[in-house]
């Protein structure tokens, strides 16, 4: 399971009042303890929802280079504005290995960062929805990623490096949503062997009381489903709970033996406090 730390995001209103005063020491202590809790990428997303698209850029490039300084993890380069991504790109230049997030199944996004994914070889997200929306069925979201997956083998992209997003929404608003993301995972995988599925995890409760338990047990139905990797805070208990469940349900712990050894490191944990 790969984990993404998704902390670092300028929808988050003291994440948006960091990037903005630039307040590097309270913005890499939150780097810092995503990375010492598991995180394998560092999700960066400097999009305050105000300012130009080059004020992004340059916070964009800040982020980087204070997550370089930080840390050894890879990073996940993350905006909605594709100049913003190439920019980015360019700016860590083989300094560390990177993700990007996300394309789209229209073709200005996919002409624009097809190119750069073949370009460098980086992984990316691939966003199951198109110029017209999210569908709201599996069969709209499948319709979306085969048209990813052709523009990805029409110009020569390792499948495996393609991470199928199903888009994840909330249950407050459609209580299918979860049955029909888990469906879309089983299927993704079905269709596109080589490629990985990954989710942004915690729209699954938006609106809804006990969000914890919900992101919990969501995350392990869609592990059992197929997902390859979450967009999580890997800081809280419940999350690394989840994970650890999730990979010993799906059959990809060993004998249980992480789960195992994670829970009796928790236990002598207890104690110590008693």
């Amino acid at each position: 399971m790969i984990v993404i730390g998704e902390k670092i995001n300028a929808t988050r209103k003291k994440i948006k009042q960091a990037i903005e005063n630039h307040d590097a020491v309270y913005l890499a202590d939150v780097i810092k303890k995503q990375a010492e809790a598991g995180a394998d990428y560092i999700d960066l997303n400097a999009g305050i929802g105000s300012g130009s698209a080059s004020q992004e850029i340059s916070d964009m490039k800040w982020l980087i280079d204070l997550t370089l300084e930080t840390t050894e993890k890879k990073i996940c380069i993350d905006s909605a504005d594709s100049q913003v991504l190439v920019s980015a790109a360019y700016h860590i230049n083989g300094r560390r290995s990177w993700m990007l997030n996300s394309v789209k199944a229209d073709m200005q996004s996919m002409q624009i960062l097809l190119p750069l994914i073949a370009e460098h070889g980086a992984p990316f997200i691939a966003l199951a929805m198109g110029e017209q929306g999210i569908a709201r069925d599996v069969r709209g979201r499948i319709e979306a990623c085969e048209k990813i997956f052709h523009e990805v083998t029409q110009r020569a992209i390792e499948p495996s490096l393609v991470f199928f997003d199903p888009l994840v929404m909330p249950l407050s608003t459609d209580g299918s949503q979860g049955k029909v993301a888990c469906a879309c995972i089983r299927e993704i995988k079905n269709r596109f062997r080589e490629t990985k599925t990954i989710v942004g995890l915690t729209n699954i409760s938006h609106g809804l009381p006990g969000r914890a338990a919900i992101n919990q047990a969501f995350l392990i139905a869609a592990m059992m489903s197929g997902l390859d990797a979450a967009i999580i805070d890997p800081t809280l208990a419940e999350m690394k709970n989840a994970v650890l469940l999730g990979n010993a349900l799906a059959g990809h712990d060993r004998h249980c033996l992480r789960y195992a050894r994670a829970s009796r490191r928790m236990a002598g944990m207890k104690e110590r406090r008693l």
